[in-house]
């Protein structure tokens, strides 16, 4: 037999969960969209290169979901944007492990970065290669940032004067053939062999 005086009882706490699933909901969802709008805002700034609108919406989307690597990289990327090289680094070295494959896009920017400096300074240190070396061989297989890693690897080994690392390894050998300025090298380290086997 129903008691209806518990019954009535229980309706404001029943009541009350109700009333915080919706406030949750509604929470959930208006957080969801907040994320959407700064995204779609962050991209048209980084699009339109208004570096300084980026960083405020990957703030806030850091702020949303701290976790998300193409949030902390887009920061990163305005800060260098930015001029702030020292910030930009701070927030991508972590995405781009030496020891393991982490966010594709912060370990190719950690490689540009690399060969820049080693441009600039006229001579890049051992170190740096070896580093942009591994970060390379690491992309090699990501089916977004594949070809890009092997086409720079490549690059990287022939400007090292490691034409032979290049011919032997199928992948950067067809990268090399691939590329006008790059594939009279190839060709030419082909012919030097083919002369030492006669």
């Amino acid at each position: 037999r129903i008691r209806y005086r518990l019954f009535v009882q229980g309706v404001p706490a029943l009541g009350g969960a109700v009333a915080a699933l919706v406030v949750g909901f509604v929470a959930w969802r208006n957080h969801a969209q907040a994320e959407t709008i700064y995204a779609r805002q962050a991209t048209a700034a980084t699009n339109e290169k208004d570096f300084a609108a980026a960083e405020v919406c990957y703030t806030r989307l850091l702020g949303l979901r701290p976790e998300e690597p193409r949030y902390r990289f887009g920061l990163g990327v305005s800060a260098d944007a930015r001029g702030d090289a020292l910030r930009a680094v701070q927030l991508i070295a972590p995405l781009a492990p030496d020891d393991r494959v982490g966010f594709a896009l912060a370990h190719l920017w950690m490689v540009d970065r690399l060969l820049k400096a080693a441009e600039a300074g006229g001579r890049a240190s051992t170190h740096d290669l070896e580093v942009a070396e591994r970060h390379l061989i690491r992309l090699r297989d990501d089916p977004n940032t594949g070809a890009q890693a092997v086409s720079t690897l490549m690059r990287l080994y022939l400007s090292t004067g490691r034409t032979g690392s290049v011919v032997d390894d199928a992948q950067l050998r067809r990268a090399a053939e691939s590329e006008p300025e790059t594939r009279l090298t190839v060709v030419e380290e082909l012919l030097l062999r083919g002369n030492r086997t006669e």
